[in-house]
């Protein structure tokens, strides 16, 4: 069964918050001296990647200001290019574009969460 963009859109919010939690309070020198919050990290920007990679053509176009491309590549390196990553890149990304991009998201997440309770 394939999924469907909301549950690609749930995913990427989801993620989206959990860099956020997961970085609140922290620094830099936090993350890149405490592995697991690194991992933990990086892991949610692969899972974002991953999910803005299977958003559908009408449901990009929908959303035109959302950075698809981006968002996807980095996924990619993060993946392929595992030895080089660069945390500053990370961590700027984390405290600027997340923000940002949340933002785009959440109308079609919050979208989502209408029908969904529409259905029920």
């Amino acid at each position: 069964m394939k999924k469907d963009d909301r549950v690609y859109i749930w995913d990427m919010v989801s993620a989206c918050r959990k860099i956020q939690q997961y970085l609140d309070g922290k620094t830099v020198a936090q993350m890149e001296t405490n592995g697991m919050l690194f991992d933990a990290v990086i892991r949610q920007f692969e899972i974002l990647g991953e999910a803005a990679n299977n958003v559908s053509v009408p449901m990009r176009e929908q959303l035109k200001n959302i950075p698809w491309r981006k968002v996807v590549d980095m996924r990619n390196v993060l993946i392929h290019q595992y030895a080089g990553i660069q945390i500053s890149r990370v961590w700027e990304t984390a405290q600027h574009d997340i923000p940002v991009l949340l933002q785009d998201l959440l109308p079609p997440y919050e979208q989502i969460q209408r029908d969904i309770s529409s259905d029920a």
